[in-house]
């Protein structure tokens, strides 16, 4: 799968980030703002890959597949594609650390899921209204939790030497403000 090619980075987010959902190739060319021959190429690509699932009724309607080796990184990478701390940027937010969790990077993560981020920002309203631009680009819900850095580098500095709390999950993608990126698998 090519990722530096710009259609399969247009159409990846919304196959990969809503699972269980079908979707007419109509659907796709309107979504990624691509021509049907576009759309096509990527889908064939997607399908030689595995990624791509049939629909369980026979209709002519693309989803992502879930079963697919690696579905779970897949999704992460769409995220990442999505640029979020990019959109929270325009919209006025400077952004120390976004910090993903939760049911994305679980097996559980299905249609009806929201997408968990931890913002580290002082500027949370503006954090907001980027992420809920994202929101309706991908019309996926985001539920975002916001901590000053302050109060997050005071939480950090209490937690060291102590057991790891349990209520966020285990982080598995991080945009750091320098735009530096690394992942991981989670194991929760």
């Amino acid at each position: 799968m090519n990722l530096n090619s710009a259609a399969v980075r247009k159409i990846l987010p919304l196959l990969a980030l809503r699972p269980g959902e079908w979707f007419t190739l109509s659907n796709i060319c309107t979504y990624a703002d691509l021509d049907t021959k576009s759309v096509t190429r990527v889908l064939r690509q997607f399908r030689a890959e595995g990624f791509l699932a049939d629909h369980p009724a026979g209709l002519k309607a693309y989803g992502a597949n879930t079963a697919y080796s690696m579905y779970p990184e897949m999704k992460v990478i769409a995220l990442r594609l999505l640029d979020v701390p990019e959109a929270m940027r325009v919209a006025g937010a400077r952004m120390d650390l976004v910090i993903v969790f939760g049911s994305l990077l679980r097996p559980t993560f299905g249609a009806e899921s929201d997408i968990d981020l931890l913002l580290v920002t002082a500027q949370p309203d503006a954090a907001r209204r980027g992420l809920d631009g994202v929101e309706t680009q991908l019309g996926k819900h985001f539920s975002p939790q916001v901590m000053d850095p302050a109060r997050f580098s005071a939480a950090q500095d209490q937690s060291i030497g102590r057991r790891p709390r349990q209520s966020i999950g285990r982080p598995a993608a991080y945009w750091p403000s320098n735009s530096s990126w690394t992942a991981r698998r989670s194991t929760s």
